[in-house]
């Protein structure tokens, strides 16, 4: 358990968590997302959780130690899209997949929630909401409260899976090509 420990220390750090930030407002958060295991129910998003998995092993790589066994969890799914994201927009440029990371977490409303709101009794419930609505499709045919709405779907955002949902967000919102941080 200690070490699967140091291998959620390490996602928070590398994936989360600016290194020049002293203070951590979402150090809860991000430990419920890690606590939660994603699930899909449209096919071909096991992609996304395997994304998600394959961190466990660029992990292993570098660093001794025992990672999860079992499924994605909810964090590691985020940061597997992030890592995506980073990858197909940079294109040479350094944008780290942690400003992607925030970028969705922020789409789920899921920024609200900083450490001092889990002082309040419903917050832990409030957000485990989230996140199962957002895995069990509880959102918009236009995509509005999941990761990428669209303005004009040509299908319903539901039944499409996240890979689609996220290039037709591409195609439609080319600016998001030249972001700059």
């Amino acid at each position: 358990m200690r070490h699967q420990r140091a291998y959620f220390k390490w996602l928070v750090s590398n994936f989360c968590k600016d290194p020049d930030e002293m203070d951590f407002p979402y150090s809860c958060l991000v430990e419920q997302m890690y606590r939660k295991d994603y699930y899909f129910v449209i096919m071909n998003d096991e992609n996304r959780a395997e994304d998600g998995t394959y961190l466990r092993w660029m992990y292993r790589t570098n660093h001794d130690g025992a990672v999860p066994e079992g499924p994605c969890s909810f964090l590691e799914f985020v940061i597997g899209v992030a890592i995506r994201l980073s990858e197909m927009l940079a294109e040479g440029a350094a944008i780290h997949p942690r400003y992607y990371f925030w970028e969705l977490v922020s789409r789920l409303r899921l920024t609200d929630y900083t450490d001092e709101r889990y002082g309040e009794e419903a917050t832990m419930f409030v957000v485990d909401a989230i996140m199962t609505d957002f895995m069990d499709r509880k959102y918009g045919y236009d995509g509005c409260g999941g990761l990428f709405p669209l303005r004009r779907p040509r299908k319903n955002q539901t039944k499409q899976e996240v890979w689609y949902q996220l290039n037709g967000y591409l195609l439609e919102n080319p600016e998001f090509f030249e972001v700059k941080v």
